[in-house]
């Protein structure tokens, strides 16, 4: 299937986002979807949703002899379990349960599926980052570089001291570079983020 083949309107890929979302939701404590869906582009290649996964205690099912019990991430249980069934996807193999990514690719329409498992303190940057676009993210870290901040893994820390900055909402991502919040679909490269800098 080529690039031009998969890439589907923006109403289909929020009708299947959509289904997804609502399969996914109950094995997470937050699921938004991201990237171009979100940015309301006219035609799109992929849905991209970022998750905060939930644990649960279970059966060890690799020794059923004793009653030792494992976390379990719902997430990627029900992405091994339901998720094809449920929603059409046929899952790319990750390693469970530790993965931070799972990819698919929705049968029906071709259109591609990701998956980010991330932590709950880390959430705003998250979001922030796979909404996008890669030009308007780019821009961002740098004024995070400009204010003494560093962003790895997801993670805002001080330049100086280490200092860890939770991000659990991307209003705190905002607050931390001094920009005003900017509308998910004006997300549209450097000179998006330049005009609330030129107002800073």
């Amino acid at each position: 299937m080529s690039r031009s083949e998969s890439r589907l309107s923006l109403s289909r890929a929020q009708l299947e986002g959509g289904k997804l979302l609502k399969s996914l939701r109950p094995h997470c404590l937050r699921a938004e979807i991201a990237g171009s869906v979100r940015r309301r582009k006219t035609d799109v290649g992929d849905v991209e949703i970022v998750c905060i996964p939930r644990w649960v205690l279970e059966q060890d099912e690799s020794n059923l002899f004793t009653e030792e019990q494992v976390l379990v991430n719902r997430v990627t249980r029900w992405a091994r379990e339901d998720g094809t069934d449920a929603c059409g996807i046929v899952w790319t193999p990750r390693p469970y349960p530790e993965s931070k990514l799972l990819r698919g690719l929705h049968y029906p329409s071709g259109l591609r599926i990701e998956l980010h498992l991330v932590p709950a303190p880390v959430w705003g940057m998250a979001l922030q980052i796979r909404t996008g676009n890669a030009e308007f993210s780019k821009a961002f870290q740098h004024q995070l570089g400009r204010r003494g901040l560093q962003c790895r893994d997801l993670q805002v820390t001080r330049k100086e001291d280490g200092t860890i900055l939770p991000t659990p909402e991307e209003a705190d991502v905002f607050r931390l570079t001094g920009l005003e919040w900017v509308e998910p679909e004006a997300r549209t490269g450097y000179a998006s983020l330049r005009a609330t800098c030129d107002r800073g």
